[in-house]
Protein backbone atom coordinates (compact mmCIF):
# COMPACT_ATOMS: atom_id res chain seq x y z
CA UNK A 1 0.00 0.00 0.00
CA UNK A 2 2.87 2.39 0.67
CA UNK A 3 4.13 1.72 -2.85
CA UNK A 4 0.78 2.80 -4.31
CA UNK A 5 0.84 6.06 -2.31
CA UNK A 6 4.39 6.79 -3.37
CA UNK A 7 3.54 6.40 -7.05
CA UNK A 8 0.46 8.63 -6.77
CA UNK A 9 2.22 11.37 -4.82
CA UNK A 10 4.76 12.15 -7.52
CA UNK A 11 2.06 13.37 -9.92
CA UNK A 12 2.81 10.87 -12.68
CA UNK A 13 0.52 8.21 -14.05
CA UNK A 14 1.98 5.43 -11.91
CA UNK A 15 -1.14 3.29 -12.00
CA UNK A 16 -0.88 2.80 -15.76
CA UNK A 17 -4.62 3.38 -16.39
CA UNK A 18 -4.09 5.84 -19.26
CA UNK A 19 -1.46 8.09 -20.73
CA UNK A 20 -3.53 11.27 -20.15
CA UNK A 21 -2.18 13.74 -17.59
CA UNK A 22 -4.10 14.23 -14.37
CA UNK A 23 -6.44 17.28 -14.14
CA UNK A 24 -7.04 17.30 -10.36
CA UNK A 25 -4.79 20.30 -9.75
CA UNK A 26 -6.39 23.37 -8.12
CA UNK A 27 -3.69 25.68 -9.39
CA UNK A 28 -4.88 28.33 -11.87
CA UNK A 29 -3.81 28.13 -15.50
CA UNK A 30 -0.54 29.91 -16.14
CA UNK A 31 -1.05 33.31 -17.72
CA UNK A 32 0.57 36.72 -17.42
CA UNK A 33 -2.52 37.94 -15.52
CA UNK A 34 -2.40 35.22 -12.87
CA UNK A 35 1.36 35.62 -12.48
CA UNK A 36 1.02 39.43 -12.30
CA UNK A 37 3.41 39.99 -15.20
CA UNK A 38 1.24 42.47 -17.09
CA UNK A 39 2.96 45.43 -18.68
CA UNK A 40 2.71 48.55 -16.56
CA UNK A 41 3.74 52.17 -16.63
CA UNK A 42 6.96 52.57 -14.67
CA UNK A 43 8.03 56.22 -14.81
CA UNK A 44 11.58 57.14 -13.97
CA UNK A 45 11.50 59.70 -11.16
CA UNK A 46 14.41 62.01 -11.84
CA UNK A 47 14.91 65.07 -9.63
CA UNK A 48 13.98 67.41 -12.52
CA UNK A 49 10.71 65.56 -13.10
CA UNK A 50 9.79 65.62 -9.40
CA UNK A 51 10.47 69.38 -9.06
CA UNK A 52 8.47 70.05 -12.23
CA UNK A 53 5.52 68.00 -10.91
CA UNK A 54 5.57 69.86 -7.56
CA UNK A 55 5.62 73.21 -9.36
CA UNK A 56 2.63 72.25 -11.50
CA UNK A 57 0.71 71.10 -8.40
CA UNK A 58 1.59 74.35 -6.61
CA UNK A 59 0.45 76.45 -9.57
CA UNK A 60 -2.90 74.66 -9.52
CA UNK A 61 -3.58 74.59 -5.76
CA UNK A 62 -2.17 77.91 -4.48
CA UNK A 63 -4.89 80.00 -6.22
CA UNK A 64 -7.52 77.63 -4.83
CA UNK A 65 -6.14 78.11 -1.32
CA UNK A 66 -6.03 81.90 -1.71
CA UNK A 67 -9.65 81.90 -2.90
CA UNK A 68 -10.67 79.83 0.14
CA UNK A 69 -8.87 82.17 2.53
CA UNK A 70 -10.43 85.27 0.97
CA UNK A 71 -13.86 83.67 1.05
CA UNK A 72 -13.54 82.70 4.71
CA UNK A 73 -12.90 86.33 5.74
CA UNK A 74 -16.53 87.21 4.99
CA UNK A 75 -17.97 84.48 7.21
CA UNK A 76 -20.06 85.80 10.11
CA UNK A 77 -20.71 83.65 13.16
CA UNK A 78 -24.22 83.98 14.53
CA UNK A 79 -24.65 83.01 18.18
CA UNK A 80 -28.20 82.70 19.44
CA UNK A 81 -29.04 81.11 22.76
CA UNK A 82 -32.35 79.29 23.13
CA UNK A 83 -32.33 78.87 26.91
CA UNK A 84 -34.44 81.93 27.75
CA UNK A 85 -37.10 81.54 25.06
CA UNK A 86 -40.53 80.25 26.05
CA UNK A 87 -42.20 77.87 23.66
CA UNK A 88 -45.84 78.93 23.44
CA UNK A 89 -46.69 76.18 20.99
CA UNK A 90 -45.63 73.34 23.27
CA UNK A 91 -48.24 70.57 23.06
CA UNK A 92 -47.06 68.49 25.98
CA UNK A 93 -48.12 70.07 29.30
CA UNK A 94 -47.13 68.63 32.60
Amino acid sequence: MSGHMASSSNGGSGSGDSGAPRRNSKRPKYSKFTQQELPACKPILTPKWVVFAFLIIAIVFIPIGIACLLGSRDVVEVVERYENQMYSSCICKQ
